[in-house]
């Protein structure tokens, strides 16, 4: 069975209050640590929670969902700030439709869960970061919580690093509802 996938129906969600106070974007981009010159790629961006913010750190973000609702709500939420910043991109994970070694950072905020290849993804997360990118990962803790996928889709902290054996893990921050994992690639 594949797992469950965001609806775009329910996409004010993502901009709620309960999640600004759980997830808040601006702690989440500032703990990636995302530099001023950096192409960063947003996977399973949605309406932009985390692509807006880190486009105003980053030279580009490459903002990629596979619905084209949640692409154009980022885009007409990010016109009047950074919408010249984003780059929007539909496409199905867990295939990603960028050349090998041409982004300095990808983004995967409360997505991997959604996936159903998830070795495939983090495959395609290697290819396409080149040597010294990073990844920053976040999702929710494998346990209950007040919001988040069904508890049995979920990655503890440990399974997400054995995911991503591939890079080096360089910090985790672990919070009641969520965990935010850094990787490098050497």
């Amino acid at each position: 069975m594949s797992p469950h996938r965001f609806s775009p129906s329910n996409k004010a969600s993502l901009i709620d209050d309960r999640r600004r106070k759980i997830q808040h974007a601006e702690e989440i981009v500032e703990r990636a640590e995302i530099r001023d010159r950096e192409r960063c790629l947003d996977i399973g961006s949605g309406i932009g929670y985390i692509a807006i913010p880190a486009a105003v750190r980053s030279a580009c973000v490459i903002a990629l969902d596979a619905e084209r609702e949640m692409i154009e709500s980022l885009m007409k939420r990010a016109a009047d700030t950074v919408g010249d910043r984003i780059l929007p991109v539909i496409a199905e994970l867990p295939y990603l439709p960028l050349n090998s070694e041409t982004i300095d950072h990808v983004l995967a905020i409360n997505v991997i869960h959604e996936i159903g290849e998830k070795e495939r993804l983090s495959f395609e997360i290697s290819r396409v970061l080149r040597k010294g990118g990073r990844l920053s990962v976040v999702d929710f803790q494998k346990k209950p919580t007040s919001f988040g996928p069904p508890l049995h889709e979920r990655l503890s902290e440990e399974e997400m690093i054995a995911l991503f054996r591939n890079l080096s893990l360089l910090r985790k921050h672990s919070f009641d509802e969520f965990y935010q994992l850094e990787f490098l690639k050497r």
